[in-house]
């Protein structure tokens, strides 16, 4: 074989080589989504793939209008370390480069004006502008120790490669904020159920000859149900149990407003269905349309062992005395913030032992594979076998499928201690 044909092929060689190398830096750039790895891991594989003493990424800030040197491969960083700008169209091959369509190929720099010392071995420079959809993102830089380095078949293969570098960038990018933007709502969300766990009271708490305990478990992060129980003077105890229509923090802010209406109608001493009249008074005027509350709403006398309770269109109570536990069907009563409504009372002799459950109707409604909700029945059944509110809640979500339950979920349960 003539020494041509030998030079011949072992270009041809070195050119297969670089074509393999440079499928293999594209697939790795489609498959990493950190912009920061990303980088890092091309300027490293370019170098090493073509021989280039020099590699760079810079992108464009938009703010600025400045490319800032985010990745370097060899770059000696008492020059231009990361984090150094040039400025587009002024500054530098590179800001030349970005300020133009085509890739810029310089065989030797020191031929041209606008060369900047980067690096004092540096004899040949290609700068590729990152391009898409006809936005300029950065650009890509390459460079070698010697004049004239880059052929034009290896720069069609780092051109190549800079269309999938730029589609790369872009998808990071995308990647990145909608990670910053989860990470912010998870965030934001933490902070919602902080606070909204703030306004309930203690999830039990002994109250004289009375145990009160409830649990709140809301669907999402936030949600529109709630318990609350507070004094309100005289030996008298506020009980309270509400749902708020909807899910989510809408229904939380809601919630947290209908809370606090609450307890200023509570404070002024009327009973329970005059209190809901007032507040549902309150709430037609202040809700937005389509939107209402459920809730059960008593005062337990601790001296005389008497609740009296007021329903507004929530799920009837359950009374359980020692050796029985039946539904309390207190009159009357559509949901609050609807239309003008009038509120029965009934009242419980809560003494001997005996104990009320209060719950939303989502743990009444909680669904298994077969189609069947837990019910009025079951929830009785539980109450019976003197359940806690977080062992009612287990066992709703244990009949629910798959374990989840589909709407927010609440217990409060009031027992006499016997003593």
């Amino acid at each position: 074989m003539s020494t041509k044909s030998r030079s011949d092929t072992g270009a041809l060689e070195e050119r297969l080589r670089q074509m393999m190398l440079l499928q293999h830096a594209a697939h790795k750039i489609n498959s990493i989504l950190d912009l920061d790895i990303l980088l890092d891991a091309i300027v490293g594989d370019v170098a090493d793939m073509f021989g280039c003493s020099r590699s760079a990424i810079l992108l464009k800030d938009e703010a600025t209008d400045e490319l800032e040197l985010v990745a370097v491969r060899g770059w000696t960083s008492a020059v231009h370390p990361k984090g150094y700008r040039f400025k587009i169209g002024r500054e530098g091959l590179v800001g030349q480069a970005a300020a133009g369509v085509k890739p810029l190929y310089t065989p030797n720099v020191h031929e041209s004006p606008r060369y900047i010392v980067s690096e004092e071995t540096t004899k040949s420079e290609l700068d590729i502008p990152l391009r898409i959809r006809g936005r300029v993102l950065g650009v890509f830089n390459v460079q070698h120790p010697e004049i004239d380095a880059f052929p034009e078949a290896q720069r069609n293969l780092l051109e190549a490669l800079a269309e999938h570098l730029a589609i790369a960038i872009e998808n990071a990018r995308l990647f990145r904020q909608e990670r910053l933007a989860k990470e912010r709502l998870e965030k934001e969300s933490a902070e919602a159920r902080r606070v909204q766990a703030s306004l309930l009271p203690p999830e039990c708490q002994k109250i004289g000859s009375y145990f009160v305990s409830g649990r709140c478990l809301p669907m999402t992060a936030v949600g529109g149900d709630w318990f609350d129980y507070f004094s309100v003077g005289d030996g008298r105890l506020a009980i309270a149990l509400g749902d708020v229509v909807g899910k989510g923090m809408p229904a939380a802010l809601l919630m947290a407003s209908t809370r606090s209406m609450l307890r200023q109608q509570a404070k002024s001493g009327i009973s329970p269905a005059n209190v809901l009249t007032k507040l549902n008074d309150i709430l037609r005027e202040d809700f937005p349309p389509g939107t209402f509350v459920t809730m059960v709403y008593g005062i337990l006398d601790t001296r005389e062992g008497a609740l009296t309770l007021s329903n507004a269109g929530h799920p009837w109570p359950l009374v359980a005395t020692p050796n029985n536990a039946e539904f309390l069907q207190i009159p009357g009563g559509l949901p609050l913030g609807i239309q003008c409504a009038s509120f029965g009372e009934s009242v419980v002799d809560l003494t001997g032992g005996s104990s009320v459950l209060l719950c939303s109707d989502g743990v009444l409604e909680a669904t298994n594979l077969e189609g069947e909700e837990f019910g009025m029945e079951r929830l009785r059944h539980s109450f019976a076998a003197k359940v806690t509110p977080h062992e009612l809640l287990t066992t709703a979500q244990a009949f629910a499928s798959p374990k989840i339950l589909t709407d927010d979920a609440t217990v409060l349960m009031i027992e006499h201690t016997g003593e």
